[in-house]
Formats: C-alpha cells, sequence, structure tokens
C-alpha cells in the first residue's frame, strides 16, 4: 500500500509541565477533527528525560474510558488518523532537534467478550509499524523495532552514539515500565 494522504490539520493545544521521579517532564497536547468519521482526536505526546517523546492518542469521545488506546471504534479513516498523528512530528523537532519518539500499540480489549490482545506485535503495532516505515525516512532517526512489547522507536541520529542512547532509552523504560517484559 502507499500512503499518499497528509492527514488532517492538528492544532496544538498545550503543554503541560510534568517533574516528577519517573522522568516525565512535559506533555504537548494536540487535536483534530477527522472530516470522514465526524471525531476528534487528542494526541498526548510525553516528554521524558533522554529527549524521548512517548506519542498516545484517542478519539475524545473515549477521554473518560480506562480503556481510549485500547478500544477499537471501527469507523473507518485509519490512514488518515495515523497521518494526523504522525504530523507531530516535524513539529515537536521545532522545538527540540534531538528529539527521539516512540509509542507502543495498545492491546485491543473488548470487554463484551472479555478479549484482551496479547502484548507481542499486536495489531495495533503492526499497522503502525508499517505506517511509520513508509512516511519517515531514516534520514534523521533510526527505526527500532520492539515486538515483544509491540513498540517501535525512532531514534534521532542527533543524539550521537545510537547504541549508547538506546541502551539509556531501554533503562529509562524499564524502569517506567515495570509491568512489561524488561526491554533487552
Amino acid at each position: 500500500m502507499i500512503i499518499r494522504t497528509p492527514g488532517y490539520p492538528v492544532k496544538f493545544i498545550q503543554r503541560k509541565k510534568h517533574q516528577n521521579a519517573s522522568g516525565h517532564i512535559s506533555t504537548y497536547i494536540f487535536s483534530f477533527l477527522s472530516f470522514a468519521n465526524k471525531l476528534k482526536y487528542v494526541v498526548h505526546v510525553e516528554e521524558y528525560d533522554e529527549q524521548l517523546c512517548a506519542i498516545k492518542f484517542y478519539p475524545k469521545c473515549l477521554r473518560k474510558s480506562d480503556f481510549k488506546y485500547n478500544k477499537i471504534i471501527n469507523k473507518g479513516d485509519v490512514i488518515n488518523v495515523l497521518m494526523s498523528v504522525a504530523s507531530v512530528i516535524p513539529h515537536l523537532l521545532q522545538e527540540n532537534t534531538k528529539f527521539s519518539f516512540g509509542f507502543v500499540g495498545s492491546r485491543s480489549v473488548n470487554t463484551m467478550n472479555n478479549y484482551t490482545e496479547h502484548f507481542i506485535a499486536n495489531k495495533r503495532y503492526r499497522i503502525y509499524s508499517e505506517l511509520i516505515k513508509q512516511v519517515i525516512g531514516d534520514r534523521t532517526f533510526v527505526h527500532i523495532e520492539y515486538e515483544q512489547i509491540s513498540g517501535y522507536l525512532l531514534l534521532n541520529k542527533a543524539a550521537g552514539d545510537i547504541d549508547y542512547k538506546e541502551n539509556k532509552i531501554k533503562k529509562m523504560l524499564n524502569n517506567i515500565y515495570t509491568f512489561i517484559e524488561e526491554l533487552q
């Protein structure tokens, strides 16, 4: 599949400052409207130590749900939504040219039939990683996949020693996300 859509216009809402033991520095908040499914989406980009930004998004109508990142809403328009989410990366690189970006494909949860998808290479991860490979080149980033947790890292080449930086990021993530298998 060749992706030719730019997505929707994304609006920067605010930057909330944080400082806690987990290394969470701030959260950038964006939003956009899907013209096709008429849903408003919220994008949170959590900035952590090591100049790492974790990208998360959800339909605004699910904002109070414990499963806002896990529900499949089947409203179509997936590529436009994902392209809109990815469009925050160049905006944030203007803030800090050394930012690296990561995401985890959240496990699907269906509370109706008590189904929870496994962590390893889940459906969202497979879709997101294929899209990222197509739309984000390798001039600025090294692409690193962590199938065991459905994670993907765009490690900024401006960070210097890539192996050293990746190890620092993995150590930080292992300390934050203790419920997942340790990243090797």
